[in-house]
């Protein structure tokens, strides 16, 4: 296997695309500290499918 260096216009590709993907499809947490956090920070967050 050999390791390559991504340069730094990858890197931000591959930041945008994450972001995307996490976007479109959500993500799940536990932890009701976290999803304060989160919406503090500007995330949409789902109180009716917290647990």
């Amino acid at each position: 296997m050999r390791i390559q260096e991504l340069d730094l216009s990858s890197v931000k590709t591959l930041i945008e695309m994450t972001e995307r993907l996490i976007e479109q499809t959500g993500f799940e947490v536990a932890s009701t500290e976290i999803l304060e956090r989160a919406e503090q920070a500007g995330a949409q967050v789902d109180h009716d499918k917290q647990r």
